[in-house]
Order: C-alpha cells, then sequence, then structure tokens
C-alpha cells in the first residue's frame, strides 16, 4: 500500500545510484528520514536491496521496472545486482 503523503514533509531529495555485483549503498543511515523511495530503472536487471549483507540469496529483489516504499525505516539499506549493471532511483523524504 502506498503512503499517503502530506503536505508537512520539509523536503526530498533524488539521486541516481549505479548498481554492481559488490554491495553498494543505496541510502545511509538518517535519523531525520521520514522515509525513502527506489525505483530499478533498468530495462532488464534485477536489484537487491537489503543490509550490508545484501545477496542475490538473501535481498529483496525489485525487478526492473519496479518499485520499493520504507516508511519505517532510517536505516542504511544496500544494493547489488546479481550480474551486470543495473540503475537504481532513489528518492528520500525528510
Amino acid at each position: 500500500m502506498s503512503q499517503q503523503y502530506d503536505k508537512n514533509t520539509r523536503a526530498r531529495s533524488n539521486a541516481a545510484v549505479s548498481v554492481t555485483t559488490a554491495a553498494g549503498v543505496a541510502v545511509a543511515e538518517d535519523l531525520n528520514r521520514i522515509g525513502v523511495v527506489f525505483h530499478n530503472a533498468h530495462a532488464t536487471e534485477a536489484i537487491y536491496l537489503g543490509d550490508s549483507s545484501v545477496s542475490s540469496s538473501n535481498g529483496f529483489r525489485l525487478v526492473a521496472g519496479d518499485t520499493f516504499e520504507d516508511w519505517r525505516s532510517s536505516a542504511a539499506w544496500y544494493c547489488r545486482t546479481a550480474s551486470g549493471t543495473s540503475d537504481l532511483r532513489v528518492l528520500t523524504f525528510y
């Protein structure tokens, strides 16, 4: 279920993250973060989201063109691919 955005959201930022087979930070831990939206902008390659130990066998699979929202956690999110390079778009709300 999508979050209903309220007009009290103070700020937002957007970023593009190049995702490879090595786990990398998608967003850093941030106690001021209200929420974050991830979008896999690649045409075919899946992205896996999770903690610093994320892999294709334990990560949350974000298929090409899919979106995932986190409105609860202030923890860091890491990402990786099983093979190749992908493009992750990140929209963060503060």
